[in-house]
């Protein structure tokens, strides 16, 4: 009965988790593309065109884009492959959008206990700090999620390097002791006679 229950178990997780993971993936591409054309459009408020653009909005654009490029080319250099690096820039993307909405949540519902009513006005007056804080947190979330060497060698490593060291000096004390006398001249062809 107890291997039959884990049997079901099993099968039930893998049922499960192949309907929860591409649903999963699937809303966190869907809140990272969301992302990605809010900061891209939101620099156009005044609906003018590209002289709505002010240099503050440019350079957070740039930075967004070079940091998800260093995340990429990061990531490529150590062998990673691209559903892993488009899956960690989604899982950024969407925990950023989902933190700005938490927040901005927050305020409406401190805005209702204030006021008793929300209306537009009170966000719009907000919405460059909210514009800005929200891609600063951005770039600062896919400067950190870039995949990175590791800095000190694994312990495996560092137990097979001590290792070899350990067998190359052995192996050098054993072919010449240190307490062994070695006379070049004693070495004569031939026998020796006293």
């Amino acid at each position: 009965m107890k291997v039959f229950l884990s049997q079901v178990d099993l099968w039930l997780g893998r049922l499960i988790a192949a309907i929860m993971l591409p649903i999963l993936y699937l809303t966190f591409a869907v809140l990272s593309v969301f992302m990605v054309f809010v900061i891209g459009l939101g620099i156009f408020e005044y609906e003018i065109g590209l002289s709505d653009v002010d240099r503050l909005e440019f350079l957070l654009i740039c930075l967004v884009v070079l940091t998800s490029y260093r995340l990429f080319y990061r990531g490529r250099k150590l062998d990673w492959s691209y559903w892993r690096l488009l899956k960690r820039f989604c899982f950024v993307t969407a925990v950023v959008i989902l933190i700005d909405f938490f927040i901005f949540g927050l305020v409406v519902v401190i805005v209702l206990y204030e006021k008793g009513k929300v209306m537009a006005g009170t966000f719009y007056q907000y919405q460059d700090v909210q514009f800005f804080a929200v891609g600063a947190v951005l770039v600062l979330a896919l400067y950190a999620a870039a995949p990175l060497p590791s800095l000190f060698k694994p312990k495996q490593a560092l137990e097979e390097s001590e290792q070899k060291a350990e067998d190359e000096r052995s192996n050098e004390t054993q072919s010449n002791p240190a307490d062994e006398v070695v006379d070049p001249w004693s070495a004569q062809s031939g026998p020796q006679k006293g």
